[in-house]
């Protein structure tokens, strides 16, 4: 847009701005105050009391990756039928 803002384009800037805001407001509301609030709340106090949490078994050197990059990369780029 150049040139002066006409008093109608800027209303409808204001009303969309507003939309906006809201829409925003009311998604981290239901973030905060809605079941995921709660369960974050829940893990939090649970993952506190080590009721979550495990101790480590054995050391990092002795477990080996669900898959390495390589792996992922020749299954999911391999041509369709062949493996």
């Amino acid at each position: 847009m150049h040139g002066p803002v006409t008093s109608v384009a800027a209303a409808e800037l204001l009303n969309d701005v507003a939309t906006v805001s809201e829409m925003i407001f009311r998604w981290l509301s239901a973030l905060k105050d809605g079941l995921a609030g709660t369960m974050v709340c829940g893990i939090q106090a649970l993952s506190e009391e080590n009721i979550l949490t495990r101790e480590p078994q054995g050391t990092a050197a002795s477990t080996l990756p669900a898959s390495t990059g390589v792996q992922f990369g020749l299954l999911a780029c391999s041509p369709a039928g062949q493996s």
